[in-house]
């Protein structure tokens, strides 16, 4: 069977396909988007929904800022489910305080608003948070919260709107040729495709298309941690909470001047360090909080060694350490799980043109539910020629 002839052919359905395809199409241009699963079932719908653009560096903050405007419009035009109840950073001590202090003054530069929060102020929002806890917070109001099944399924079901746009699910791409005429292929099923160009967002996924392509020792897979809890009674946790580890990690506090002084003191030998745990909450609208989550790594090379089993004994450690800033009544462990992202170690993401015809697009790190509308755009427009 032939398809049609596409302006674009877009590999993978996770955020960043997504992303390119909802550019694309609102330029006119024509779009089959195929994905190996029905539905995806990797990174873009394993995460948080947490939409930080606070958490990164300056490049990629204003690829999240400009996402988060995307998903406002969408939720708008499309009906995604989008809150807007903000970040709150909450500092555990004096050194995660002044961190927060240092920040807050170079938002002010970057013209991102943020506000200092007291301890009394996190008290007032959160009553069930341990005052002891508590020593200051950094509040985003701008930031949001999205679900990432329902949202990804939304965005599609939007796009799905589009006469110009096409999707076919279960449709793992395993042949790819490229040519002056464009690019044809076919995937496991038969299916035959054509089209001018190809982005191929694979995210972890390294088999399949250009293998060769990835045997990059810059290039790594991080497996990640989550668990979901319910609680006896209710508890209210509006927003994306992160706290004094998240502090301590995201890259966005490296600008600070006390950052270095800082990282250079904490004990790196300790059970905490060594499973790259920091503790984050985000609250379902069932009530469920989502807690997490650790972090371990592999090169690709050596990707099989991360396993694909749960260390419950991590679990039971970030859920010790979450029951040490919150109060949560009869917590109960509702399911857990392991999300897997690639990412490069001294590069802010992988980008290949294979040839003229074919681009590769992946490894965006953990930014990408909270960046690829903003990242997707800057690429379309520095990168590829639509």
């Amino acid at each position: 069977m032939q398809a049609a002839n596409y302006d674009y052919i877009i590999v993978g359905g996770g955020i960043i396909g997504l992303s390119f395809a909802y550019h694309l199409i609102r330029e006119g241009r024509s779009v089959l988007l195929l994905e190996k699963d029905s539905p995806p079932v990797s990174a873009s719908v394993r995460n948080f929904g947490q939409i930080v653009p606070s958490g990164f560096g300056p490049t990629f903050q204003k690829f999240g800022r400009r996402s988060t405007e995307i998903y406002l419009q969408l939720r708008d035009d499309a009906g995604l489910p989008v809150r807007q109840q903000g970040s709150i950073y909450i500092a555990s001590d004096e050194e995660e305080g002044q961190l927060l202090i240092e920040m807050n003054h170079l938002n002010v530069k970057n013209g991102y608003y943020s506000d200092i929060l007291t301890p009394e102020d996190c008290l007032d929002i959160y009553p069930d948070l341990h005052p002891e806890y508590a020593h200051a917070a950094l509040f985003y109001p701008s930031e949001i919260q999205v679900d990432p099944v329902a949202t990804n399924a939304a965005l599609l079901k939007y796009l799905q709107s589009y006469q110009n746009f096409q999707y076919r699910p279960d449709q793992a791409v395993v042949k790819v040729r490229s040519n002056r005429f464009g690019v044809h292929g076919k995937t496991s099923s038969g299916f035959r495709f054509s089209g001018d160009k190809m982005l191929i967002c694979n995210g972890s996924d390294y088999q399949l298309l250009y293998p060769g392509e990835f045997d990059n020792d810059d290039l790594s897979l991080v497996k990640l941690q989550m668990l979901e809890v319910s609680t006896s009674t209710q508890v209210m946790i509006p927003g994306s909470v992160l706290t004094g580890w998240s502090i301590r990690r995201y890259e966005c506090f490296e600008n600070c001047p006390s950052y270095t002084a800082i990282k250079a003191q904490e004990d790196k030998s300790n059970y905490q360090h060594q499973n790259g745990v920091h503790i984050l909450f985000k609250q379902k609208e069932n009530g469920n909080i989502i807690i997490g989550d650790s972090h371990h790594y592999a090169n690709i090379a050596d990707r099989s060694t991360l396993g694909y089993e749960l260390d419950e004994a991590l679990n039971d450690f970030m859920l010790s350490e979450a029951l040490k800033i919150f109060n949560l009544p009869g917590v109960k462990v509702v399911k857990s799980w392991a999300g897997f992202y690639s990412q490069m170690k001294d590069k802010p993401y992988f980008y290949k043109e294979v040839d003229e015809n074919i681009h590769i697009i992946t490894a965006i790190g953990g930014k990408g539910m909270t960046a690829s509308f903003g990242f997707t755009e800057h690429l379309l427009e520095t990168k590829i020629n639509i």
